[in-house]
């Protein structure tokens, strides 16, 4: 194997395994929105569940904003809302080489 595949392996291979753990143990929805009753897992749950296993596999995440645009509009009780809308690309990067995968 060339060295820019053995390369791009490593994040391959980084990322792989933070997928099956994840698929051995997932992330259980804890939260109950309490208005319509569901049930949620929350981004610091996520958070909390992914970070170790970045770590463990040495892989990094690196958001870079592409797009923002911002706008705003009237509620049904006409109260102003402001909105911004991001388009987000998260370069994942393996911590032994540098290799990355965009997503």
């Amino acid at each position: 194997m060339s060295g820019s595949r053995m390369r791009v392996a490593r994040v391959y291979a980084g990322i792989s395994a933070v997928s099956a753990e994840f698929a051995e143990n997932g992330i259980a929805k804890l939260q109950v929105n309490q208005t319509d009753g569901y049930a949620y897992r929350s981004i610091d749950d996520v958070m909390a569940r992914l970070a170790p296993l970045l770590v463990k596999h040495r892989l990094c995440i690196l958001p870079r904003v592409l797009e923002r645009t911002t706008g705003d509009r009237r509620a049904g009780d006409r109260s102003l809302l402001f909105g911004v809308c991001i388009k987000v690309a998260f370069d994942i990067v393996s911590v032994r080489d540098g290799s990355a995968h965009v997503i």
